[in-house]
């Protein structure tokens, strides 16, 4: 007989499935596998893999000949991988197994849905083995939570997005009001006043826009949930905090400013280096990182509360960063940060957009570069 010992991988838990997936035949052994159980595009479009391990056990007195082990479904596509022999008593790991469902239909789902893929396993021309696993599909446009690979919030951030032109340049207008100099320069001047006064000019380029908050679902933070991207936040001028914070972090990311999204217990916003600086990884969950780079008189980051933006808040500038600080100070409540520039030198790029040609949706593959164009109160100085 082969004994399944499959996993359901999750973050760091791992539970094991029942009794019932032990089988007997000819063959003695165990298999073991470990997948994610919810595939979206920006997984496929990321290169991440669905199939984090396998392992092939042989617990046989004689050597396994000429081994297949395949994956298949009615979404999910073909993969096999071959192996001309198990000696006995010896594991293999399969490595170029995969579980990958055809991107076209994932670019068209709307909604999530639950499908199945099938592993079979034949050992010189005999089926050894074979059964039926449950995977989830999700839709284009959403997030899988912090349990899963968290950074992958740093695709929804589209600095490319053409719509975002009009905010750089309302930008560009508050800067020479402040200033007296529009360039959007992010970080050459080397003056962290300079940067912030750019942060600044973000959030009240988008404050004009006359956004309305909506609330987010319960326990968004682990579960995921649908994002607004940027082109329907500014149309439809509605966003939950995740939707804002994820728009004013590809703002700062269009005009050359490194991002940050910070993740609390039913809440986020954004933030931004001041100085050209990143974590050293893509997330971090260690409060204490943050509150040392926006401390007085360390001025590294600056912390924004997007919801201040809104329609109807009379909430300036220094106003969301005081509310943003705020809201570290339960060190309880903070789940983890997302520096969106480490998240870019790690692989994780912009999801492209998705364009309805007729009732078929596309995605334009083809990044836009933004050209940097040449009563808001005026932010204070970082050292009046």
């Amino acid at each position: 007989m082969i004994l399944w010992d499959h996993f359901f991988y999750q973050l760091n838990s791992i539970t094991t499935m029942g009794n019932d997936n032990t089988i007997t035949g000819t063959f003695n052994g165990t298999i073991h596998l470990e997948y994610l159980p919810c595939i979206n595009y920006a997984m496929i479009h990321n290169h991440v893999p669905s199939c984090n391990f396998c392992e092939l056990m042989n617990s046989d007195e004689v050597d396994w000949n000429n081994i297949k082990v395949s994956i298949d479904g009615e979404l999910i596509k073909y993969s096999e991988s071959i192996l001309e022999v198990i000696p006995h008593g010896q594991n293999i790991q399969i490595n170029n197994l995969e579980i990958s469902p055809e991107s076209g239909k994932l670019i068209e789902l709307t909604e999530g849905i639950d499908t199945i893929f099938h592993l079979v396993i034949t050992i010189s021309g005999e089926i050894a083995h074979q059964q039926t696993f449950p995977i989830k599909l999700m839709a284009y446009d959403q997030w899988t939570g912090s349990r899963i690979m968290p950074e992958l919030l740093a695709t929804f951030v589209t600095p490319n997005h053409p719509i975002l032109s009009r905010i750089s340049v309302k930008a560009s207008q508050f800067l020479e009001k402040w200033t007296g100099n529009s360039a959007l320069d992010e970080y050459q001047t080397q003056d962290p006043n300079r940067v912030r006064a750019q942060v600044a000019a973000i959030y009240e380029a988008l404050r004009s826009e006359s956004l309305i908050y909506s609330t987010v679902p319960a326990s968004f933070e682990t579960s995921g949930q649908r994002i607004r991207l940027v082109d329907n936040v500014l149309t439809s001028k509605l966003g939950t905090c995740i939707d804002l914070t994820l728009l004013y972090a590809s703002c700062l990311e269009a005009i050359g400013l490194n991002a940050l999204i910070i993740i609390t217990q039913g809440h986020a916003f954004a933030g931004a280096w001041l100085v050209p600086e990143t974590f050293p990884d893509p997330t971090i969950d260690d409060v204490s990182l943050l509150t040392k780079r926006t401390a007085e008189g360390i001025y590294d980051i600056t912390l924004v509360e997007t919801t201040c933006m809104n329609m109807g808040h009379s909430f300036d500038f220094d106003d969301a960063v005081k509310k943003a600080n705020g809201k570290l100070t339960d060190g309880n409540s903070f789940i983890l940060a997302i520096d969106v520039k480490r998240a870019r030198h790690s692989g994780i790029r912009p999801i492209p957009q998705r364009i309805l040609h007729g009732q078929v949706w596309e995605v334009e593959e083809k990044e836009t570069d933004i050209q940097k164009s040449a009563v808001h109160a005026t932010p204070q100085s970082i050292n009046p």
